[in-house]
């Protein structure tokens, strides 16, 4: 059960503001809270018979639960975390004054999702130290389902139980694919791929069915942005997996504008399989 919002703010503020191990566990607990309390909101409107949304200037679609989850989360890390830098993908301005550690937020990954009212859109807090993701929570609204991480175990929590998550080593592989950003370069790495089935799936809820070992990889060419990985790419480091950049080194944060080049997610349970698949990967080096 998460505790109430008194109880949560009157613990963390007797503790220090500098995140450490001893208090990841509390904090997760804290970030679980509040995508919770966004996701109440989010769904409020999913409900709504007609989703109304506008363009914005890269000409991706926004809507009111993108706004509306945005100011909770906010307000809330605000109330909880007053010292910590936040980035979040719907401020209108984005000041970084290259602090070690810092809130990555997403209020609402997969708009397009939501707008197709399909389920697979996700509300997501990472938090960032030293360039490495540490925690985060990723909820989804359309399912009642969280998944989060202490830092050093992974969660999928339903209103019913809570559960610790992790990688798997699959007889079969499965490949995650974004539903609503498939490129040639994608199809081209598919083809020289064995013995393996794809998934379209959107939303950052991709590394966390990775983490909960649904799947094994997630393959992604071309630009996202740090708030879109950070809260799953946490979950699935602290579930077993891994997350690489086009170098095949593991992916960081703090870069500059918060843009990710390619990047790919795997279990790495399987050893052999893993080697098969950066072999593949350097045909695009």
């Amino acid at each position: 059960m998460v505790k109430s919002e008194v109880e949560l703010l009157l613990k963390y503020e007797m503790k220090s503001l500098r995140f450490h191990d001893e208090n990841y566990k509390e904090v997760s607990e804290i970030l679980v809270h509040i995508v919770s309390k966004a996701s109440i909101k989010v769904n409020e409107i999913y409900s709504t018979n007609k989703i109304r949304f506008k363009k914005k200037i890269d000409n991706s679609p926004i809507t009111i639960a993108d706004t509306e989850s945005n100011r909770i989360i906010i307000n809330e890390l605000n109330k909880y975390f007053k010292n910590c830098l936040i980035i979040s993908e719907e401020e209108k301005s984005i000041k970084y004054n290259k602090e070690k550690e810092f809130f990555l937020v997403d209020p609402l990954d997969g708009t397009k999702e939501f707008i197709k009212k399909n389920g697979e859109f996700t509300i997501n807090i990472g938090l960032i130290q030293n360039k490495n993701p540490i925690l985060g929570a990723v909820d989804v609204p359309a399912k009642s389902l969280t998944y989060y991480t202490d830092g050093k175990t992974s969660f999928k929590k339903t209103k019913q139980k809570k559960k610790k998550i992790k990688v798997k080593k699959n007889s079969y592989k499965t490949v995650l694919i974004s539903r609503s950003h498939l490129d040639k370069q994608t199809y081209f790495f598919l083809e020289q791929l064995k013995d393996y089935k794809t998934i379209k799936v959107g939303s950052s809820l991709k590394f966390c069915l990775i983490a909960e070992g649904s799947a094994d990889c997630y393959v992604r060419f071309g630009n996202t942005m740090e708030w879109d990985t950070a809260a799953g790419h946490a979950i699935l480091k602290a579930a077993g997996g891994s997350v690489i950049d086009k170098n095949f080194k593991k992916l960081e944060y703090s870069k500059k504008n918060f843009k990710n080049n390619d990047f790919f997610a795997f279990n790495f349970s399987n050893e052999l399989y893993k080697n098969n698949f950066i072999d593949v990967l350097k045909k695009f080096k």
